[in-house]
């Protein structure tokens, strides 16, 4: 292989390996999507309507948020489960919400309903008196899109304390925030790239040093 075919392609590895390290720097500390229960409406939970005591259905409205200025976001499913506080081990329902794309810094609201499972609202309606508390679970995953690159999928698992009145009903512009326990931020390999960079370096000055034949 000659002097400059070395250099050529040392050349090329070198430049794919400046690529790689901005991108990595574009996307090491991406913001993680904020989400909040706008909404919550249990209907069962109407103390002021005895015949609202027999109807199981429940809805609610979820905002996201997307901060980042340059990444979009692409959601998976996200599931969310409603636990009672009596028992949370078991939930009460639990709703899918179908996979979409968030644009940059862009804010969207999501709404869903379905039906509650193994409550007697006519027991927990004469029990409390005041607001009843609701665990909201959200479960899914989120893929950050960087130009036209999508990284790899990173888990959202997060939760909140809702609270309902004596309507059954929670409802506020500012919403409750959703709290992660998980690590939503991308990492690219940063010392693979620094390793393609050490060997593209190396083999530039393994391949100048070969002594050339002289005619």
């Amino acid at each position: 292989m000659s002097a400059d075919c070395c250099k050529f392609c040392s050349s090329c590895v070198i430049t794919l390996g400046v690529v790689c390290l901005f991108t990595w720097l574009a996307v090491r500390s991406p913001s993680s999507p904020k989400l909040s229960i706008l909404f919550l409406h249990l209907p069962g939970l109407n103390t002021s309507s005895p015949a609202a005591l027999r109807n199981a259905s429940i809805s609610f409205k979820l905002k996201l948020d997307n901060p980042n200025e340059e990444m979009g976001i692409r959601y998976s499913n996200l599931t969310l489960s409603f636990r009672y506080p009596s028992n949370q081990s078991s939930a009460i329902a639990d709703i899918t919400l179908p996979s979409f794309y968030q644009g940059h810094q862009k804010k969207a609201v999501k709404s869903g309903s379905g039906e509650t499972r193994g409550v007697n609202w006519t027991e927990v309606a004469a029990a409390v008196n005041g607001t009843v508390s609701f665990r909201v679970d959200v479960d899914g995953s989120v893929r950050y899109k960087v130009f036209q690159w999508l990284t790899r999928r990173h888990g959202v698992s997060i939760r909140g304390v809702v609270g309902v009145d004596t309507q059954g009903v929670y409802a506020s512009k500012k919403g409750v925030r959703l709290k992660s326990g998980s690590n939503l931020m991308p990492r690219i390999g940063c010392c693979w790239l620094f390793l393609l960079v050490f060997l593209a370096h190396s083999a530039f000055l393994g391949c100048s040093s070969v002594p050339r034949k002289i005619y």
